[in-house]
């Protein structure tokens, strides 16, 4: 009778469970098709689409019937073997959130947020996903972004015309006073000089420009950056008066990376200049050098997979920045300083120089506090990774020696033509590529020495050399730049393509004695591959 009764009741009890499962199944039935959000399941071994609620078919435009023919590939913009491989992710739940593109019927492509995890659907493994447009979300941060480029591209232009402007005024007022002083046969050699000031303050400023911009001519070297700290410790307790204290922790052992050692003492100087303009009454300056391990945080902020890395900190006690502030840190003309006390340019360098420099910076300031500056670089574990540049010995300048000058700006042109042949060079002219090749191969290669700039139009300088080479492989070339944006010169090293590099300004002397040291040394000769 007992036993008769226990089957009896777990008779009820299986249904019970089985009318509970059956509710159960009723209600998330009802929630899938009930449900305004966009809702799929999915296949995940190839893609299929297995079931589509309302909201889906609403958002998509498809038809139930269409629906069950189509593959998430048909919807996702990505490549197939990248949707695979994050349906693969999903399906391990190693990642949950996705964002993606998807098409609707209509051919509108719209910007989804994509929550996936698996499910288990009688003996199928399948992937349930809730999608959510994000379209609007997206556009609008886009805005903001193109609003806040522009509000800097406006600081900058401005600032650039600012600078630009009084250069130009000083120069026009020393041109009127020299042809002045010329007319009345008094002496100009002090006007002349000012001009050669002022062009080096704008040397100077588009120098900053395009570290900003990381489009700088860099010389990258092997070296210890504790040599470098301990090379300008000098200099930075001169530009210190007797109420900071700098305190300097350089570790004995090598740190070395690779990069240009003149741009680093550059990023140091304003850096330490900056925490020195902070403290008005005197502070301390705390500036350490260490090898870390950077952390998987550390990695994931930074953008960097190094397993170990050089780690400069410099901090101040200063008056420190807000979060406004810190947001503009590094943002081109941007300054705190009174108008006259600074050019908003200095930190903005700092970024483009280390950045360029394969490097990353991070700041942390809190107002009365103070602030810290961190730059990290990759360790070069290697003895030697660049090699070493000889000095070339000096050699008498000017020669009688038949060059070819290429550039398309006139101005330009028509100068270094007239520097070279007044150092006694015959020199012909193309404002082009296209104009030299032709002249050049009218010439029939007859000639000691192309001088070309690097960014022309119709023909830039890489490519007018390479197809010349074609044809007179032992030509000797001596580029000019100011400003390296081609894919083919690379990412602003000194050189291109191996051949040596001029970076505009320069003096009129250098040019004419790097040519007479191009002229002197042996041809390299070249295979034509």
């Amino acid at each position: 009778m007992t036993s008769k009764l226990s089957a009896v009741d777990l008779e009820r009890e299986n249904a019970e469970l089985r009318a509970d499962l059956a509710a159960l199944e009723l209600r998330l039935t009802q929630t899938f098709t009930q449900s305004t959000a966009v809702k799929l399941v999915i296949d995940p071994l190839d893609g299929s689409i297995i079931e589509a609620n309302p909201a889906a078919l609403s958002f998509y435009g498809y038809s139930a019937e269409e629906f069950s023919r189509l593959r998430i590939t048909d919807l996702n913009q990505l490549p197939p073997e990248l949707v695979a491989e994050e349906m693969q992710a999903a399906r391990e739940q190693k990642r949950t959130y996705f964002e993606f593109k998807h098409r609707l019927k209509s051919g509108a492509v719209r910007d989804v947020q994509v929550y996936s995890g698996p499910v288990r659907i009688g003996e199928r493994d399948c992937l349930y996903s809730i999608i959510c447009d994000i379209t609007d979300r997206t556009q609008l941060a886009d805005q903001l972004a193109h609003a806040q480029r522009m509000d800097a591209l406006g600081r900058l232009a401005g600032g650039v015309a600012h600078d630009i402007n009084n250069l130009l005024t000083a120069l026009d007022m020393l041109a009127s006073l020299i042809r002045s002083d010329v007319e009345n046969a008094r002496p100009v050699e002090t006007h002349l000089e000012e001009v050669e000031q002022l062009t080096q303050r704008g040397a100077g400023l588009t120098q900053q420009l395009l570290a900003f911009c990381r489009r700088q001519m860099l010389e990258p070297r092997l070296l210890d950056l504790g040599d470098v700290l301990r090379g300008v410790e000098t200099l930075l307790r001169r530009l210190l008066s007797a109420d900071f204290v700098l305190r300097m922790r350089i570790p004995e052992e090598p740190l070395r990376i690779v990069a240009d050692s003149t741009r680093l003492e550059q990023v140091l100087l304003n850096l330490v200049l900056n925490a020195r303009d902070a403290m008005p009454r005197g502070g301390e300056i705390a500036i350490r050098l260490e090898r870390v391990v950077p952390s998987a945080r550390l990695q994931e902020e930074l953008e960097i997979d190094w397993r170990e890395a050089v780690k400069v900190t410099i901090a101040d006690q200063g008056s420190g920045m807000d979060d406004e502030t810190l947001r503009h840190a590094f943002e081109p003309f941007f300054t705190t300083k009174p108008s006259g006390e600074g050019t908003g340019l200095g930190l903005s360098t700092v970024y483009g120089i280390v950045q360029q420099s394969g490097g990353r910076i991070r700041v942390e300031s809190q107002l009365r506090v103070g602030t810290t500056f961190e730059l990290f670089f990759p360790e070069a574990r290697e003895p030697a990774l660049l090699p070493e540049v000889t000095p070339t010995p000096e050699r008498p300048a000017g020669g009688s020696e038949r060059l070819l000058l290429v550039d398309d700006d006139d101005a330009v042109r028509k100068t270094l033509v007239a520097v070279l042949r007044g150092a006694g060079y015959q020199v012909l002219q193309a404002a082009d590529g296209v104009e030299a090749l032709e002249l050049l191969i009218r010439e029939q290669g007859d000639l000691d020495l192309v001088v070309s700039d690097v960014v022309m139009p119709r023909m830039n300088g890489p490519e007018f050399v390479a197809r010349a080479r074609a044809r007179f492989p032992d030509l000797r070339v001596l580029y000019m730049s100011g400003f390296l944006d081609l894919p083919s010169v690379g990412s602003g090293l000194k050189g291109v393509g191996g051949d040596p590099l001029l970076s505009k300004p320069f003096p009129a002397s250098r040019l004419v004695s790097k040519v007479r040291a191009l002229l002197d040394s042996p041809v390299a000769r070249r295979t034509l591959e």
